[in-house]
């Protein structure tokens, strides 16, 4: 049973930004209070737009999969903070020894199982579900995070 994610970041607006982050490897337990210590430390103290605090929240899910999110109703990200927040997440991979910059990898998922394939093995999982890796709003999040490989417009 896959979760429902429904219950994450319920203060921020459908609108809000959200970036994804896939490790090349899954983390143990604890790697993930690690993560989600230093991905709390980040969003609520840290990360800032032009020295003014960003409504933010971060997320380690099946314990290989960053997202970050800000509410730009409340303050935009500018471009000096998506590079903060790149560099924060760039030093994790160095400190855990991992890479979440690989874009050719996608987290698939069934009941039971969840693996990290390349792109082109998309093919032998279109049963399964998939992580969409094009989610990029709150709303994308809610409604669209989790697809089945079929319908998916990279299978094709």
């Amino acid at each position: 049973m896959l979760p429902n994610f429904d219950n994450l970041f319920l203060d921020f607006s459908l609108e809000s930004k959200v970036w994804l982050y896939l490790s090349d490897r899954k983390f143990d337990e604890t790697e993930s209070d690690f993560i989600q210590h230093s991905l709390n430390r980040f969003t609520k103290n840290d990360w800032k737009t032009h020295g003014k605090s960003l409504h933010a929240s971060g997320q380690l899910l099946f314990n290989q999969l960053i997202v970050m999110i800000v509410d730009e109703d409340v303050n935009s990200a500018s471009g000096c903070s998506i590079d903060s927040s790149v560099h924060m997440i760039k030093k994790l991979g160095s400190e855990l020894k991992a890479d979440f910059f690989n874009r050719l990898f996608i987290l698939v998922l069934n009941d039971e199982k969840i693996h990290r394939v390349h792109i082109s093995e998309l093919k032998s999982y279109e049963k399964w579900k998939m992580v969409n890796p094009l989610t990029s709003s709150l709303f994308d999040f809610r409604n669209n995070l989790i697809l089945k490989v079929e319908d998916s417009i990279l299978l094709n």
